[in-house]
């Protein structure tokens, strides 16, 4: 479901395409399409992973992107709480965006929203050394995990600038800074006692309640998420 609506506007995106066509045999219709109207494949990659937007320029100022990506990480060494984890990440996410170019040259103006179907997870998996949850510290020894999962607003929108040619056919260079309005972070956090300390099992489930408050007012105050880019378009 989340993907359905970039692929009803790729049909509408291809149906356009079927009308610039038919219109171009017909000179009665020729009014209907403005002549500086064009078509771009763009391949990118940024902060938001590897990409491909579908753009069609209505004219020389106003045009519109689907846009999909996706990216998987992984990151060690995070501070949240008291603790450390190691955070992996895969991110999916599409839009669609409108773009206006005020000078009618490369300089355009991005508006738009994304849809994510995003997952960031986090662990710990002690080995030595003492892991403090909530109010207490306990060896290791007694924890067999400690894992966070981070959730956003999985509808975000979108404001930036950006670089596109104006130039109508071949390749060209794209770049796009902006931000995603990802609303409040939410950590959702469950720990396990290890073998052999399953009794620890309802104190744990009380301390993880508090450690997961402390996280997520680590993280209540990130409510913008960068978006930076680069890539190359191929335009007709």
């Amino acid at each position: 479901m989340n993907y359905l609506l970039p692929i009803m506007l790729l049909t509408l995106f291809l149906n356009a395409k079927a009308i610039d066509i038919a219109t171009s045999k017909y000179p009665t219709l020729e009014n209907s399409i403005d002549s500086n109207s064009s078509y771009s494949i763009i391949y990118r990659f940024g902060t938001l992973g590897l990409g491909v937007d579908f753009e069609y320029m209505f004219n020389s100022t106003l045009g519109a992107r689907v846009n999909l990506n996706g990216f998987s990480y992984r990151v060690s060494g995070v501070a949240l709480g008291d603790n450390k984890y190691s955070f992996k990440g895969n991110l999916k996410s599409s839009g669609l965006i409108i773009d206006y170019h005020p000078w009618q040259n490369a300089i355009r103006l991005s508006g738009g929203l994304y849809n994510h179907k995003s997952a960031i997870t986090g662990v710990i998996k002690p080995t030595s050394g003492d892991i403090v949850l909530g109010d207490r510290v306990y060896p290791s020894m007694q924890i067999g995990s400690i894992d966070t999962k981070i959730d956003f607003n999985k509808v975000n929108p979108y404001m930036g600038i950006g670089f596109s040619s104006a130039s109508k056919d071949g390749w060209h260079f794209v770049a796009d800074i902006g931000a995603l309005f990802i609303g409040t972070p939410k950590a959702k956090l469950t720990a396990k006692a290890a073998k052999g300390f399953e009794g620890l099992q309802g104190v744990l489930n009380n301390e993880a309640k508090i450690e997961e408050a402390n996280i997520n007012k680590d993280i209540q105050k990130y409510h913008w998420y960068p978006v930076l880019s680069v890539g190359m378009q191929f335009k007709y």
